[in-house]
Parts: C-alpha cells; sequence; structure tokens
C-alpha cells in the first residue's frame, strides 16, 4: 500500500528562502589551509579531531537543504492538497471524474482508489518495489469509514476555469449521495448534459445532476446551465428528481444557486399492484430540489430560468406527481428568501394524470416566502388547480407576480390605478404582489376582481378553473370574460327545488346540461371546450334565496365534495330550505351543503339561512361519512345567522362504518360561525 503524507508548500518555501546554503570550498582553499594546520606547532591531537568532526557536520547540513530544496522544486509540479492553514479541509475540485468518484466513495461500494480520485492533492511516498499491483489493491479495496465520513462532511471548491460538465453516464450516475459537507461553487458554472434512457426505476430513487440526497450541509454560490432528458418506467415507490439534489433532510441551505436547465421528464407509471394508497408511484421534480423533507430546509438567493417540463402517464394517485419551479414538493417550515422562477412549468401533456404543479413549489405546507418573484408560465393537467405560490403559510412579505405583456405600441394597460403605454420594445412590465391575509392568498388563483385591461378590455392570468397561470400575456387574448353570477349585484336568485339541484349536479359532478341551465338563467351560452371553467365559476359564485323552497328529490344531497368543495357566497335572507326527501337517499355528505371549504378562488360566505331536515333514511355510501342538517362537513368559512332543526334524521349505515351525524353538521372545524339549533 502507498503512503499518504500532505505537503505544506507555503511553509516548506518559507523555511527554504530563510536558509542560506553554504558554497562548497574551491579545491586551492583546502590545500591552503591543510599547509597552515601542517605548520601549527604545539596544537593538540584533539584539536584536529574537533576540525575534522565540524567539517563533516558542515557537509551533512549542505547535503540535507540541497534535498529540502530539490524536494521543493519537485513539489512544486505536483498537485497539493494545503496551501496554508485556512484551507485546511477544503478539496478543490478540478474535474467532471472527481465528482463521480465522490459519488462512489459516499455510495455502498466506494474504493479507496475513488478517495485518492477526489483528493489528487494527497501525495504519496513511493516504496520500493511499488508496481501495478498495488494501485490494482487499492481499486478493490472498500473505502475506510473514517476517509468515508472525511468526504462526507468536507467543504469543496470549484476551481476557476475548470470547464466541468456531468452525464449521467449512461445510467450510472444520479448524483453524489449521503453529503454533508459544503459545496461552494464560487461563482462558476457546471454544464448539465443528463440523457437518461429507459431507466427502470424499481425502488425510491433520488436523481440530482450534481447531489442524490443532501443531509445537511450548504451548497452556495454555483450554476447550472444544459439539459437534463429522462424517460423511464417507474415500477414501485417515491421518485425525487431534480438539477441541484434529489432530495433534502436535516436543515439543508442552498444559497446563491441558479439553474438555466430545460428538463424534459418523460415518465410512465408501470406499477399494477392493488395495495394500498401510500405502495404506489409519486415523483417529485424541481430544478432546486425534487423533495425537501428537512423542516429547516431554506433557499436563498435562488433562481430558476430553465423551462421544465414533465409528462406523466398513468399514475394512479390524484396528485401524486408533482412538479414545481424549483421544488417538487416541500415539507412544512422550507422557506424561500429572495428566490425567483422566470422558467415554464408545463405538465399538460400528461393526460388525464391529475398532477399538483406551481411556480415555486409543486406542492407544499406552510411555507414562508420572502422577497420571491414569479415570471414564468405554469400548466397543469387532470382539472388540478395550478398556483403561483402553493401552499404558502403566514410570516413572509415582499412577494410578488411578475406579469409582462406584449403589444402593439401605444397600447394602454392598466393594473388596478397603474397605467402604462406600450412603447417600441412591444411590451409592459406589473408587479402584482401576492400575500397570506388570514389564510387566504390573494392573486394565487383567479379572481373576478383581479386583472390587467388593454384599453379597457379585461386581462387576467389565471383562467378561470385555475389550470393555466399566464404571466407572460398576449394583449390579443383581452376581451370579455363574460361570466355570471360573479358579484354580490349579479348574484343567482334561488327560487325552487330545481335551482338547487341543478347548482348541486353543476359543482359535484359538472353536469353539462345543469350549466346550461343555469347560465341560461342570465341568457348567457358556455363557449365550446368552456364547461370546466364555467364549473369553477359556479364553485365561487354569489347566490341567494328567494324565498322558501322544500326539496323531495332524494337525488340531492348536498352542494359541494372534498374535490369541489363549496367555496362561494350564499344568503339566505332569512329564508327557510327544507330537507324533505320522498324516499331514501344515498350520500357519502349529506346536508344543504355537502362539503364546505375554502377552494382555489375564495373563501365560502354562507349566512342567513334557516335548514329544517325531516328525513326518514339517509344511507351513507362510503365507510367513512357525514351528515348534519345544514352540512355534512364544514372545513373552512364565514358563517352567520344559520338555524338548523331537526324532526327526523334516520341514518342508514354498516356495522363497520365510521359516521359522523350532528344536528347542523356532521363534522366542523370551521373558525367562523354564528349558529343556532
Amino acid at each position: 500500500m502507498k503512503k499518504n503524507y500532505y505537503a505544506k508548500v507555503l511553509a516548506l518555501t518559507v523555511a527554504a528562502s530563510m536558509v542560506s546554503v553554504p558554497a562548497f570550498a574551491e579545491e586551492g582553499d583546502g590545500t591552503a589551509v591543510a599547509a597552515q594546520e601542517q605548520k601549527k606547532e604545539g596544537e593538540s591531537e584533539q584539536i584536529s579531531k574537533d576540525s575534522e568532526k565540524e567539517n563533516k557536520e558542515q557537509t551533512i547540513e549542505e547535503e540535507t537543504l540541497v534535498n529540502r530544496v530539490t524536494t521543493q522544486n519537485a513539489l512544486e509540479d505536483e498537485p497539493v492538497a494545503l496551501a496554508d492553514e485556512e484551507t485546511q479541509g477544503e478539496i478543490a475540485i478540478n474535474s467532471a471524474e472527481q465528482i463521480y468518484a465522490l459519488a462512489r466513495a459516499l455510495g455502498s461500494n466506494g474504493t479507496e482508489a475513488d478517495y485518492n480520485m477526489v483528493k489528487p492533492a494527497v501525495a504519496t511516498e513511493p516504496t520500493e518495489g511499488e508496481d501495478a499491483d498495488t494501485q490494482a489493491d487499492e481499486a478493490t479495496t472498500l473505502i475506510t469509514s473514517e476517509h468515508k465520513t472525511e468526504l462526507q462532511t468536507a467543504t469543496y471548491k470549484l476551481a476557476e476555469g475548470a470547464n466541468i460538465t456531468l452525464n449521467d453516464q449512461n445510467n450510472t450516475f444520479y448524483g453524489i449521495p449521503n453529503f454533508k459537507g459544503t459545496f461552494d461553487g464560487q461563482g462558476n458554472t457546471i454544464s448539465v448534459d443528463f440523457d437518461i434512457e429507459n431507466a427502470q426505476l424499481t425502488k425510491t430513487t433520488e436523481i440530482g445532476c450534481l447531489f442524490a440526497t443532501l443531509d445537511g450541509g450548504t451548497v452556495k454560490n454555483v450554476n447550472f446551465t444544459g439539459t437534463f432528458k429522462m424517460k423511464a418506467d417507474v415500477a414501485k415507490s417515491l421518485q425525487d428528481i431534480a438539477v441541484v439534489a434529489g432530495l433534502t433532510t436535516s436543515g439543508v441551505s442552498i444559497e446563491n444557486v441558479t439553474s438555466d436547465v430545460t428538463m424534459n421528464l418523460e415518465l410512465k407509471n408501470t406499477w399494477t399492484s392493488a395495495y394500498q394508497t401510500w405502495e404506489k408511484t409519486c415523483v417529485y421534480a424541481g430544478a432546486m430540489v425534487g423533495r425537501a423533507s428537512g423542516g429547516s430546509d431554506k433557499l436563498i438567493n435562488c433562481e430558476n430560468t430553465g423551462d421544465l417540463k414533465a409528462t406523466y402517464k398513468d399514475f394512479e394517485i390524484n396528485g401524486g406527481c408533482r412538479l414545481g419551479g424549483l421544488i417538487g414538493h416541500a415539507y412544512s417550515g422550507v422557506s424561500f428568501e429572495n428566490c425567483k422562477n422566470s422558467g415554464d412549468i408545463d405538465t399538460s401533456e400528461s393526460g388525464d394524470t391529475q398532477t399538483l404543479v406551481g411556480g415555486m413549489v409543486g406542492s407544499g405546507s406552510n411555507n414562508v416566502y420572502t422577497g420571491c418573484e414569479l415570471s414564468g408560465n405554469v400548466k397543469g393537467s387532470g382539472g388540478y388547480a395550478v398556483y403561483a405560490y402553493p401552499s404558502m403559510g403566514e410570516g413572509g412579505e415582499g412577494n410578488i407576480l411578475v406579469a409582462t405583456v406584449s403589444g402593439e405600441a401605444g397600447q394602454v394597460i392598466a393594473y388596478g390605478s397603474e397605467t402604462k403605454t406600450i412603447g417600441d420594445d412591444g411590451k409592459v412590465t406589473f408587479k402584482i404582489p401576492i400575500e397570506n391575509k388570514n389564510g387566504f392568498v390573494e392573486n394565487n388563483a383567479f379572481s373576478y376582481e383581479q386583472y390587467l385591461t388593454v384599453n379597457g378590455a379585461r386581462l387576467d392570468w389565471y383562467n378561470l378553473d385555475n389550470t393555466e397561470l399566464t404571466l407572460k400575456l398576449d394583449s390579443a387574448d383581452a376581451g370579455d370574460l363574460s361570466v355570471p353570477f360573479q358579484t354580490e349585484r349579479d348574484a343567482l336568485e334561488i327560487k325552487g327545488e330545481e335551482t338547487l339541484l341543478n347548482i348541486q349536479k353543476a359543482l359535484n359532478e359538472g353536469d353539462h346540461d345543469a350549466i346550461d341551465a343555469l347560465y341560461a338563467l342570465r341568457d348567457k351560452t358556455v363557449a365550446e371546450g368552456g364547461y370546466s371553467e364555467a364549473k369553477a365559476a359556479l364553485q365561487t359564485a354569489y347566490y341567494k334565496l328567494g324565498n322558501d323552497v322544500t326539496i323531495t328529490d332524494p337525488a340531492y344531497t348536498g352542494i359541494g365534495t372534498q374535490t369541489v368543495p363549496f367555496s362561494g357566497h350564499f344568503d339566505g335572507q332569512g329564508n327557510t330550505v327544507t330537507l324533505q326527501p320522498a324516499r331514501q337517499v344515498t350520500a357519502s355528505c349529506y346536508g344543504l351543503f355537502g362539503y364546505v371549504n375554502s377552494g382555489a378562488n375564495g373563501i365560502p360566505e354562507i349566512e342567513n339561512v334557516n335548514v329544517v331536515v325531516n328525513a326518514e333514511n339517509v344511507e351513507v355510501s362510503r365507510s367513512a361519512s357525514e351528515v348534519g342538517a345544514f352540512a355534512g362537513r364544514i372545513v373552512a368559512g364565514g358563517l352567520k345567522n344559520i338555524t338548523t332543526t331537526v324532526e327526523k334524521l334516520n341514518v342508514i349505515g354498516k356495522a363497520d362504518a365510521s359516521l359522523c351525524v350532528g344536528g347542523f353538521a356532521g363534522r366542523a372545524s370551521a373558525n367562523s360561525m354564528e349558529i343556532f339549533l
């Protein structure tokens, strides 16, 4: 085995420069000295011996100094690990091969040869007879735990002018795993050229162009550019995919990192087992991180400018596949400070696969954004809504949407009281604030009251059903929204059972005939292909009860479902709705309202209504059901001045069913309610 040692070049150089190497004596001088010594009388033999000893010691000193200088000259041509004490523990990255070796070293089969490749600055002291057999021995010797920990926790710096390009090494490099140290790009750029073909993902897999997994640690001051293409069959479990890191845990910090990598994922689910939902396949993808699971993970001054596209085919879990501009899925507590995304995010070719897609993250939980900007377009699939800032929690401030309108010079574009005229460059830009106010994020979805205008014509950045967010707008798309029932003044007045039943069918089922019937009340028609948007508009519309109404049709079970909750405005004006089905009703949620919750476009407001229930037989259709006079389930909403009277409510369910039955609601968790039983 080779013996490793460190060369401290600076210290050695200083030592060499401080010592003057004596010149060797010339031959003539030596003869004169000898003659003088012979002529000296009375000198003892001891003096002669002392002189001889002194000359010998001087010769040894001279040879030592010459060897030191020779060693220094040799080392100047070799890579070194340490320049001075300040750089101890730092490893310079000069090549892609070092990164691939680090990935192997931190994996399960790393070798001592990988260790020495990561640290080329480790010099070797050759031993007599050393040959290729010794190097072969290193290549098969597993890395020691001490060396593995050293590499795992070290500080790495990307060398200036390293010109590194990373690729997937024929499906064998998916990033550095289990990294806990610091990676400082020092402002340099890593090129990415990933083209993963026909991969078979049969277990949980983390894929990153630089890191597979970050377990704590810091990545900073590095830029990425290039392309990331991937075609794969996903046979099981979670897949975390990103440019920087597939998965992060334990408080990772990513600072001053940019990505201009174009991503195109084509993933197909091949998992057909009938196991529980959590056994099935999910994919989380983003530019910075696929899945950020560390509760204190943070992104600071990070920006994505690359377009991200993912096509997810045949995935079974609704919302199981996610794509975000920065992070695919961000767990609670993950924060963003001064981060930007201008890349377009797109899963629209995923067909019926219902994806969670967002400008900053695909999905998350109570994430804090501060001083962030979104200017890229977002498209989803499967009818799921997209959001600019998904899961925005309270506490952040200064976040904006940057809307750019392109058009003809001279066109006047306005947002609220702010007006701009398109100049010769053909565009104007508006900064639209977005923040969490009391649990509702303004401008994070379509709003009837928030929009731009082009010479007075309306121009929205969200479409009505929130499946598209367009921030790179064209003035030619401005026009009349032509959607009824979106203001209190234009509220739909309910005067009979048929109208209530049509509202239920329109929201709960998306029934086209029911939507047409409601639009006809305003002499409106639904444009071709516009029923999804019409349904979304009715979900948050304004309604008022014109008189008392009795419902006897057993098809009526309540307005709103868990997937499409009622999130509009309903004023009973003091009138009464009586639920008195003529025969047995079958429902999972039953009441005047089936499911009440905030939707993409608003928070429900229901007030001034009396409900009487006289139901002989309400049979629940699933093992977990909620039944009440006013609503089956209430999650959120402002409810005021509501009275319920239960004359009879007979609920039928299986012996092992989990039922929630109440005089007001089967189950309620809303914060603001004023009711009378």
